[in-house]
Parts: structure tokens; C-alpha cells; sequence
């Protein structure tokens, strides 16, 4: 075989984090509900586990939190990775008092 017959070619590729260009912003609302239970609309596409971090943070079981997530369309993903701050600083620092709150993250590019 000659030399020609195989070429190896070789390159770096660089693939820098991205913005998630969804219209909504990262929204999270709680109402207390009746025996120790917290109903909770996040605009998370992975209820599951804001439920979980809920529970952790208010130290109740997870059958406790209702979650309830309604129309999410567009987040591909950013949604389901981005959420989780918002609700863990929620329910951390201002949620403690454990009556009806609302908390909006906003961002710029």
C-alpha cells in the first residue's frame, strides 16, 4: 500500500458552554397546604426532583410536596438543569417562615 492510500488527520475542537434561549424565566410558587404538605408550580421540567430538594430543604417527606409543572415547551433542557438553583435558594432562605411565597429568577445574555 502506499503512503496515500491512508491519511490521518487530526484537530481540536472546542465546544463552549451555550445559552438556553427559552421565553420564560425561572419561576417558583409555593402555597402551604393543610397537614404540613406544600403545593409547589416550578417551572422545572423534571418535577421529581425539585419534589425531592423540597422535602430535603423543608425537611418533611416527599409525599408531602405537590409539584406541579405546567406548560414548559422550548427549554431543551436548560429548563431541567437551570431549575434547580432556583429552587434549592427558595427554599433555603426564603421559604423557612413556610407560608405562600413566589420567587422569579431573571437573567440577561
Amino acid at each position: 500500500m502506499a503512503e496515500s492510500d491512508h491519511q490521518i488527520h487530526s484537530a481540536e475542537i472546542k465546544l463552549p458552554s451555550q445559552y438556553y434561549f427559552y421565553m420564560e424565566s425561572q419561576t417558583t410558587l409555593a402555597v402551604p397546604d393543610e397537614d404540613n404538605c406544600m403545593v409547589v408550580y416550578s417551572s422545572s421540567q423534571v418535577p421529581e426532583s425539585v419534589q425531592s430538594i423540597i422535602s430535603r430543604c423543608l425537611n418533611i417527606p416527599e409525599h408531602n410536596v405537590r409539584v406541579i409543572t405546567r406548560r414548559v415547551g422550548g427549554g431543551f433542557g436548560g429548563k431541567a438543569i437551570k431549575a434547580m438553583p432556583v429552587s434549592i435558594n427558595y427554599y433555603t432562605f426564603i421559604l423557612p417562615v413556610f407560608r405562600y411565597n413566589n420567587f422569579v429568577f431573571c437573567y440577561e445574555y
